[in-house]
């Protein structure tokens, strides 16, 4: 439950703000579409939305490859996926989740919308997806390098 209230703000403002920006194409990468439909299973409040105009959520799940974040789609909604076991989130993200200074929690919620742009970003590339999970791989190995003490 802590978790759902933590991204609750930065869900709340790109679900606000989502109809500044055109829709996302009807089609669905199959990837993150499967990844959706794993996720519902292990994550009920995906599948159990109160809202339907909910399209925006966050969660935290390890993902199978080495990405900071990855996204889960299907139809309109679109769910960022923060993993982690990777050096971002358990340098840097986890410590401002957790933080207790009065900044802290909007700092999070500009981090999370930051990471929620990218994500949308990627789903609205018509036809350039794979490409873009492949350079999101690659930046999140890069990250992790210069993130790694050893």
């Amino acid at each position: 439950m802590k978790a759902r209230e933590r991204f609750s703000e930065a869900e709340r403002i790109a679900n606000e703000r989502d109809h500044l920006l055109r829709p996302l194409p009807r089609s669905v990468d199959p990837t993150a579409r499967a990844l959706m439909r794993e996720l519902e299973e292990s994550h009920p409040t995906l599948r159990d939305r109160p809202n339907e105009a909910d399209r925006y959520s966050i969660i935290e799940h390890s993902v199978k490859d080495t990405s900071f974040f990855t996204l889960a789609r299907d139809g309109d909604r679109l769910v960022l996926v923060l993993n982690p076991n990777h050096p971002f989130y358990r340098e840097i993200y986890k410590p401002l989740s957790e933080g207790e200074a009065p900044r802290d929690p909007q700092l999070r919620a500009k981090l999370e919308l930051l990471l929620l742009a990218a994500a949308r970003s990627e789903a609205a590339a018509r036809g350039k997806v794979p490409a873009l999970a492949k350079h999101r791989l690659k930046w999140s190995n890069t990250l992790a390098a210069f993130l790694n003490d050893k």
